[in-house]
């Protein structure tokens, strides 16, 4: 009798251990499968700001791939004077320390992001030619481009208007339209 109970018990166990196991690996497929909830500061195209936002796998990908591209020295970068950013492009290379240029693409490290600062005007042109580089550097499309995390600046000294302000990629949803910011007729600076 004992030695029944004791078969019948273990029976009992493994199938209990067999469920779980079971429940355990159905539910890590469901959630590689699920898009993952993060908290965003800033979405590519858009004004920055604070929401709570899914973010498909897709997108992942693409994040994970480029990624992963710039940190294997796939996608050429220099280094910069902030040991967490890379220079991804700048147009005309800076050939003295006082020298401006058009454009300016770095990539943070730690945020795994992108950030095109623009010094030339007509600044639309300027956009335009920065996109046409960042899409050709990483090898991707401007749907993929707009599922990266990129902010698109200007400094006070280009426009007062628009300093602080995420103008986004022109191809991407909510991006500021920079057709009237041909000079400088608000910044501080002269360029």
């Amino acid at each position: 009798m004992k030695k029944t109970l004791l078969i019948l018990g273990v029976i009992v166990l493994v199938l209990v251990i067999g469920y779980a196991t079971f429940l355990l690996l159905s539910n890590k497929k469901t959630l590689e499968q699920t898009p993952v909830p993060v908290e965003s500061t800033a979405t590519s195209g858009t004004a920055s700001s604070s929401s709570s936002q899914t973010i498909p796998p897709e997108v992942i990908q693409v994040r994970t791939e480029i990624d992963k591209k710039i940190m294997d020295g796939v996608i050429p970068t220099e280094v910069t004077p902030d040991p967490a950013s890379l220079l991804v492009d700048e147009f005309p290379k800076r050939e003295a320390p006082s020298m401006i240029t058009d454009y300016s693409t770095e990539y943070s490290k730690d945020s795994h992001s992108f950030f095109i600062s623009l010094y030339k005007f007509p600044l639309e042109e300027t956009r335009l030619r920065a996109e046409k580089y960042l899409l050709q550097k990483l090898g991707i499309t401007e749907k993929e481009a707009c599922a990266l995390d990129v902010t698109v600046k200007v400094n006070m000294s280009i426009s007062a208007t628009l300093a602080g302000q995420d103008l986004g990629l022109s191809f991407c949803p909510g991006s500021v339209d920079l057709s009237a910011y041909t000079e400088n007729t608000d910044g501080v600076g002269s360029y």
